[in-house]
Order: C-alpha cells, then sequence, then structure tokens
C-alpha cells in the first residue's frame, strides 16, 4: 500500500496482483481510494528493426529476416526451438521427455535449445549448486545412452540479442511448457518471426493468452492446477511464492509435437501459412517495442498532467 499505481504487462498480472495481495481491500484511510491503481501496459519486441545498405533487416523478428547456419540444422527436418531460462516453472524437463517420447533419430526432426541455468544475467549463480552443469540434469531427464534419441542441439553460453532474430528464423516452430507465465517474450518473438507455436493450454496461470489465440498456436491440456512448490519459483522471484501453477502434460505434448510433425510431412508450407497467419493476428494487437514505449510515454503525461506538471 505505498505505491499509487502498478503497471501490469497482461491482464493475468492484474488479477493475480488483486486477488494474491488483496489490493481491493486495501484502501487509503485519508481519502477511502482504492489503492493501488493499475495500468495495462503491454511489453513488446522489436519488429521492424534497421534496415541495412543491402536490405537485409537486422535486429527485428520478421518473416524476411535471413537464417543462419545451426549445428547439423539441414533443411529437410522440421527444426523446433525453446528459449528460456533452465528452471523447473518453464517446463524444460517436460519439452525434452515429450520430444523424446515422439521422435527417435530416425525422424527428421530437430530441437534447439536455447538456455541456462536461472534468469539472470548477474548475481543467479547464487542459485546453482555446486554440482549442477546441463549434462547433470539431462541425465535425470532422458537417457543419454540411447542411440535412438532424436537430434537435440543445446546452446548454454549466452547469445547476443541482435542475432536471436537469425536463429529464430532457422527454426519452423517455437515450443513452450510453461508452468506460470505473464507475457512469454519469446512467443511473440516466434508470432512476428512468422512461427507456429507448441504450449501448454493455461489461462489460469499464463499470460500469453492475451494474444496467442490463432490458428498458428498448438496447445495442449494440462494436468491441472497444483501449488507454486519453492522449487518452481527459487532463483526467480517471490512473486509466486502461495501461487498455483499449471502443469504441464507430457503425454498430451507429445501427441501435439506428431501432429505437428504430421501436417509437416503432408504439406511443409502450411505451416509457413499458419505461423503468418499468427503473425498478422498479433500485429493486429501491437506488440510492438514502439507501440510498449508509446504506451509508457502517454501514460507519463497523463500522470504528469494529473499532479499539476507539464
Amino acid at each position: 500500500n505505498k505505491v499509487d499505481e502498478i503497471w501490469c504487462p497482461t491482464e493475468l498480472n492484474i488479477t493475480r496482483l488483486y486477488n494474491s495481495f488483496n489490493f481491493n481491500v486495501l484502501t487509503n484511510k485519508s481519502n477511502g481510494k482504492l489503492m493501488p491503481e493499475y495500468e495495462r501496459m503491454k511489453i513488446g519486441v522489436e519488429t521492424e528493426g534497421t534496415i541495412a545498405k543491402d536490405n537485409k533487416r537486422l535486429y527485428s523478428y520478421h518473416p524476411d529476416v535471413q537464417p543462419i547456419k545451426i549445428n547439423n540444422f539441414s533443411d529437410d527436418r522440421l527444426k523446433f526451438v525453446f528459449n528460456g531460462s533452465w528452471n523447473h516453472r518453464k517446463g524444460i524437463k517436460e519439452i525434452l521427455q515429450a520430444f523424446t517420447q515422439a521422435f527417435t533419430n530416425k525422424d527428421k526432426v530437430s530441437l534447439l535449445i536455447l538456455s541456462k541455468y536461472g534468469n539472470r544475467p548477474y548475481g543467479w549463480k547464487k542459485f546453482i549448486p555446486k554440482y549442477w552443469s546441463i549434462q547433470r540434469e539431462l541425465k535425470n531427464i532422458i537417457d543419454l545412452k540411447n542411440p535412438n534419441l532424436p537430434h537435440i542441439f543445446i546452446c548454454d553460453v549466452p547469445l547476443h540479442e541482435y542475432i536471436m532474430p537469425n536463429i529464430i528464423a532457422s527454426c519452423d516452430v517455437g515450443v513452450g511448457a510453461s508452468y506460470g507465465e505473464s507475457t512469454w517474450l519469446p512467443g511473440l518473438e516466434y508470432a512476428y518471426s512468422g512461427k507456429c507455436i507448441i504450449q501448454n493450454y493455461a489461462p489460469d496461470t499464463c499470460g500469453y493468452h492475451d494474444y496467442l489465440n490463432s490458428e498458428g498456436v498448438f496447445f495442449y491440456k494440462n494436468n491441472g492446477l497444483s501449488e507454486a512448490t519453492k522449487e518452481l519459483y527459487r532463483g526467480t522471484s517471490e512473486y509466486y511464492k502461495g501461487m498455483n501453477f499449471t502443469t504441464p502434460n507430457v503425454d498430451n505434448m507429445r501427441n501435439t509435437f506428431l501432429e505437428v510433425y504430421k501436417i509437416w510431412q503432408k504439406d511443409p508450407q502450411e505451416l509457413k501459412r499458419r505461423g503468418l497467419s499468427l503473425r498478422d493476428h498479433v500485429s493486429k494487437l501491437d506488440y510492438s517495442w514502439d507501440s510498449s514505449v508509446k504506451n509508457v510515454y502517454n501514460r507519463l503525461i497523463e500522470i504528469n498532467k494529473r499532479i499539476g506538471r507539464s
């Protein structure tokens, strides 16, 4: 009750804040006004970027961005990509289990994982046990000695933001298995790049349902709600403490992987068409970086006028 206004990127954030912290019953004793107020402030991504002299786009999420060569990612494969921190809330375990259950090395598929432990560029190491490594984590999830494993490439080093659109352009389908999310920026990056998306259907715990509702999205059913345990929010935010998360269903995710693969086998252009349809849908909602900046600027102007500042 020490702030006058909170900016929230999704409608779910607003609902969670009020329900979790009982902002709806906190009142300013001096005037009886409900406090704090909230404003919806959508987060955006760079959708147009800089156009270089050779007319190639630089640092923007757009279907025209040029792909780059990724280890063993051939054009005759269906390429999935996961971009997110390596923690329980992101569902990396479920993604790996579902992918390896759906495919073998005989299938023309690849999974690119762009991840590291935690989600902080600095200071996150304090949450990592001394023995932690991606290889150790993988051994606890899948059988690395299985000769029939499908192609999986893991990149656990920091990547410059300018190359991320080119990496996304090199893949076909974005993948998620979120227990709980706000906007889910990778989803916007996939959508503006014209890529289809596989994601957990979780309107009670994930804010990406504000924009992920077109034919370019393949949702799978979850296992229902469960308490947000310390294991799930450790190293990310105490904000999740005491809340419920939605557990992704591995079997349903596996079946969704197979559904998308069958569509691609029948007609690769169909996934591209659906991805562009998702881009058109999100573009109409305007989750661009420019729009986000303008919304913040306009709100600050309104606040200045309200408090008598020009």
